[in-house]
């Protein structure tokens, strides 16, 4: 049997072979996100009906519930089905669950010593969580959605920069560009991205590279908070011979 892959890094997609499987509905989409996300421990049908559900009356919140649990069971001829452990009163995505996460991938590249994992978890962040996805009347599951997007890029953020220290200590340029421009994408504001290019352009002879990427900058950090580059940004300019 073909495995389930499911790609949260964008809008969320799930394919079989190749082939595109729809969940019954975004909200189904959005459960098993939470599920597969937070699956360190199991959650009370109670959270997870006042997650998605929490305007509704409880007892059509927890209807709504186990109709999104029976649709995830049968999806893609029951794929999901022994990886969903309920009771009761808890629910939880079995850890050993045969589906391909690119979340997981992800962080199992970032927590690796390996350089190779690492270029891996680089490729696979291309996108926030559920890109695009909106869940209209959920407040808390977006406020949840919100904080583990930011968690995420905050550890992608990380990822990248080792990448790109480890590339400037191996004097291999294109990659390190390559990947200094990715971190500047995904924190326009970042000076440490800022401070790796100007090295890059510097070892590159690109000084004209240098001087419009401090021009980004100071304009950039003047518009959003009415700030300079900090000193040690401003000083790597000037001892790059610039400034």
């Amino acid at each position: 049997m073909a495995p389930l892959n499911l790609r949260l890094f964008g809008p969320g997609v799930l394919t079989v072979a190749g082939a595109v499987i729809r969940p019954h509905s975004t909200k189904t989409l959005g459960l098993l996100a939470f599920l597969v996300i937070e699956s360190d421990r199991p959650h009370t049908r109670a959270r997870l009906a006042g997650l998605l559900w929490g305007r509704s009356p409880e007892g059509s919140a927890r209807q709504s519930l186990r109709q999104a649990l029976y649709s995830l069971r049968t999806l893609a001829s029951g794929r999901l089905h022994d990886c969903l452990c309920t009771d009761h009163q808890l629910i939880r995505l079995t850890p050993d669950c045969r589906i391909d996460v690119d979340y997981q991938r992800f962080l199992g590249g970032v927590r690796s010593t390996d350089i190779r994992q690492w270029l891996e978890a680089a490729a696979l962040y291309r996108a926030p969580l559920l890109d695009g996805q909106t869940f209209e009347g959920c407040e808390d599951y977006e406020a949840w959605l919100a904080s583990a997007r930011e968690r995420i890029q905050a550890i992608a953020i990380q990822n990248l920069d080792r990448l790109v220290a480890y590339e400037i200590s191996q004097a291999d340029w294109s990659a390190a560009l390559a990947h200094a421009q990715a971190l500047r994408d995904l924190d326009p504001t970042s000076q440490p991205a800022t401070r790796h290019l100007l090295r890059i352009f510097a070892a590159r002879n690109e000084p004209h590279a240098i001087e419009a990427e401090w021009t980004r900058l100071s304009g950039l950090l003047h518009r959003e908070f009415g700030a300079q580059p900090s000193r040690e940004t401003a000083d790597l300019l000037r001892a790059l011979g610039h400034g």
